[in-house]
């Protein structure tokens, strides 16, 4: 599973921080053993960086055409020290995902997925 060509969202960060594409990569085997069984496809992928004083910032990840692809649950996963699912809010026919970064999510990927949810 690879981040398909064609930009599905955008991201931004404020504080310092800088938010930039994540290469195309597989899934790493530590998402796949969160997901465990579930059907998962990788929207997007980007790589935090932190300022050189370390300060918190916050971080923005917009996706302005939801998938419709049956039961699926949209979620942004933050790879820090712990991994995190981060809610999104609606934001009129997009959704929206922002958090405070830490000093810990300096070099975390942050990854657009989709996880089929229950069986159609």
């Amino acid at each position: 599973m690879t981040v398909p060509a064609g930009p599905m969202g955008e991201a931004s960060a404020g504080g310092g921080w800088h938010v930039g594409p994540l290469p195309p990569e597989p899934v790493p085997p530590e998402v796949l053993e969160l997901f465990d069984g579930e059907q998962l496809r990788l929207l997007e992928g980007f790589v935090l960086t932190a300022p050189l004083d370390r300060r918190p910032g916050t971080v923005n990840v917009l996706l302005r055409k939801p998938p419709a692809r049956g039961r699926e649950v949209l979620v942004l996963l933050r790879e820090a020290k712990t991994p995190d699912l981060v809610d999104p809010v609606d934001a009129g026919g997009a959704l929206l995902f922002s958090f405070e970064a830490g000093a810990h999510d300096d070099g975390a990927r942050l990854l657009l997925l989709t996880l089929r949810s229950w069986s159609a």
